[in-house]
């Protein structure tokens, strides 16, 4: 995403959430519905989900212990009855220290893709599909069981937004990737619920290259898949092309950065004067107005109806666009840090390493999944990149700017499918 920027919170450190099949911090009875008269009169479904329960108890404490790694993610279903990530709460959904500043981050496994029941919502045979459900993962469990802590949880996938977004923009792509996979959805520095230091810098993007490679050697701990929309897409270029025995494989969606013919026309369009003290002068005055210009665009840009604004010009598929998703960009903004933040990454990035360069650094299988209804980073960036890497494959999607949010069942569909080839 691109205009606005989201904030920190109060950052806590991790603690358990206590839900059912967490096997961290969680009630010794089954936490199940109450309030639904549909429910409570049947003693048949209560002891199924209690099975269940159970069945799912003893897989997560035979098998793997669940850790701050691992800890699952609370679920939801949206006013269409599609299954997502739901927003975090204040405290977050898991912190890691990257040079003493707090990184918030989400994490998800086949062991965590449960949905929690709503018991104003849920109907007895909503209860009884869950039931069912259960108890075919029951009978698989029984099997792994036996492996262990040996379970295999799959390929590790780090999903990485954009620019003014979060973790959260993954909503939809998560739990689906999680059923083969472990999925995580790190915040960038700056952005979401991560720290937004003011002794930051921005220049070229190292500190979100730096933040990412130290993710996958503390957190991930081995070879990862790495997926990044827009800003998020430069970062795993950046991350690819620089620290290769990191990274299984890398995934460019809607992908940002400068091209060498960008920067070169920016570069004869500035013009070269000698430092002297007219000089000087003019440089803080150029600094003055554009910091002013920013800080009256974030102001602008951070009000509700014109994120609502953006994210419509940028969508193809209008229903996905909820309050949910424009309180996910609009609530971390008011964070006293985020104007700043805005300005120097808006300001500091301009310089950065091209893809061209990063490009002829490259060997690792790398995926193009491209939305062609983009009016910002449109297809034609896409085929130049495969101009420059022809190793590269593609796949456009029927979306905007965001296919992970825009079109979700397309865009994991096409990442699961190339995935398999690694």
């Amino acid at each position: 995403m691109g205009w606005f920027v989201p904030t920190c919170l109060v950052v806590h450190p991790p603690r358990p959430l206590g839900r059912l099949g967490t096997g961290v911090g969680t009630d010794p009875t089954p936490s199940l519905p109450h309030g639904s008269s549909t429910i409570r009169g049947s003693n048949f479904v209560r002891r199924r989900l209690e099975t269940m329960w159970r069945t799912t108890m003893a897989l997560s404490n035979a098998t793997a212990k669940p850790d701050g790694k691992t800890r699952p993610e609370r679920l939801e279903r949206d006013p269409a009855g599609r299954l997502r990530m739901a927003r975090p709460a204040k405290d977050g959904w898991r912190w890691y220290q990257f040079r003493g500043w707090n990184v918030h981050y989400g994490s998800m496994d086949r062991r965590s893709v449960s949905l929690e029941m709503d018991q104003e919502k849920d109907t007895l045979d909503e209860v009884a599909e869950a039931v069912a459900l259960g108890i075919e993962r029951g009978s698989e469990a029984s099997e792994e069981t036996q492996k262990a802590m040996g379970t295999e949880l799959g390929t590790p996938v780090v999903l990485v937004h954009g620019f003014g977004a979060s973790g959260y923009h993954w909503r939809y792509c998560a739990p689906t990737l999680a059923e083969k996979h472990r999925v995580y959805t790190p915040c960038l520095l700056g952005f979401g619920l991560s720290d937004k230091p003011k002794d930051a810098s921005y220049e070229d993007g190292e500190l979100w290259r730096e933040q990412l490679v130290h993710f996958l050697e503390t957190v991930v701990e081995e070879p990862a898949v790495l997926v990044g929309n827009s800003l998020g897409g430069r970062t795993v270029l950046h991350v690819a092309a620089t620290r290769p025995d990191l990274v299984r494989g890398l995934v460019l969606v809607n992908s940002a950065g400068r091209f060498e013919e960008d920067k070169n026309k920016a570069s004869m369009a500035e013009p070269v004067e000698e430092l002297t003290a007219l000089t000087r002068i003019r440089q803080w005055l150029r600094m003055a107005i554009q910091k002013a210009v920013l800080s009256f665009t974030f102001l602008w840009t951070k009000r509700p109806a014109r994120v609502k604004q953006v994210l419509e010009a940028v969508y193809n598929n209008q229903d996905r666009i909820d309050q949910s998703l424009v309180d996910s960009i609009v609530e971390p903004a008011l964070h006293e840090n985020a104007m700043d933040t805005f300005i120097k990454v808006v300001g500091q990035t301009r310089t950065q390493t091209t893809v061209n360069e990063l490009l002829r650094k490259l060997q690792v299988p790398t995926l193009l999944l491209w939305g062609m209804r983009d009016p910002w980073i449109r297809p034609d960036k896409a085929d130049y990149i495969r101009k420059l890497y022809p190793q590269a494959e593609f796949y456009p999607l029927d979306s905007g700017h965001c296919p992970q949010d825009d079109s979700p069942e397309e865009f994991v569909g096409a990442l699961t499918e190339w995935m398999q080839k690694l």
